[in-house]
């Protein structure tokens, strides 16, 4: 993997599969409920807020557009939401641990973990 894209298209086919191996057989509108926790929404607004990711996030800060807080939802709507490369990080995070140890079990495991958040 050659960057932070490859990994972060890497971590969201590994958090998709996992969310589908956490929620199969257990979710009447299995698609409704994967899309609920695996949107970049919920990975900001939740995820990443929970655990204050951005301040570990090397980001351009000297960009206006850059945002600093996590608030997803005040720019829905819009060509492209600025929060979507913290989403983005959090993929390549996942695709990086799983391509590191080749573990779901432990993907699983994290994602339980943010469902409960």
């Amino acid at each position: 993997m050659e960057t932070n894209a490859d990994l972060a298209t890497y971590g969201d086919a590994v958090i998709k599969l996992c969310f589908l191996e956490l929620m199969l057989d257990k979710e009447k509108k299995l698609t409704i409920g994967k899309s609920k926790v695996e949107s970049d929404n919920y990975l900001v607004s939740v995820v990443v807020s929970h655990y204050d990711l951005i301040k570990h996030i090397d980001r351009d800060t000297a960009d206006s557009k850059m945002p600093n807080d996590y608030k997803y939802n005040n720019h829905e709507g819009k060509n492209h939401n600025p929060h979507k490369y913290i989403a983005t990080a959090v993929e390549a995070m996942v695709g990086a641990i799983y391509k590191g140890t080749k573990d779901l079990n432990f993907i699983i495991e994290l994602l339980k973990s943010w469902m409960k958040l």
